[in-house]
């Protein structure tokens, strides 16, 4: 399926044998009870915005041992631009 550029979601993931073997598979998205029970539009909303504050956050924080203006621990890469 990546072949063709497709991207793939296994969903039911509900116990760690399963969750093992699907995390072999580079690319795959998971979803299932192991990984969270359901939640509403609204709480994956207010999630994100949590993940951005603590972003900005953490930017702010570190812009004096920074020396860019990038933060990149190799799974996540936060760039800060100024506008204005």
């Amino acid at each position: 399926m990546r072949g063709l550029g497709l991207e793939i979601t296994a969903e039911g993931v509900e116990r760690p044998e399963q969750f093992a073997m699907l995390t072999n598979y580079a690319g795959m998205y998971l979803q299932g009870y192991l990984l969270s029970e359901p939640v509403s539009r609204d709480q994956v909303m207010n999630a994100r915005l949590e993940v951005r504050r603590r972003a900005h956050d953490l930017l702010l924080t570190t812009a004096s041992v920074v020396p860019s203006n990038v933060i990149d621990s190799g799974s996540v890469r936060i760039e800060h631009t100024q506008v204005g």
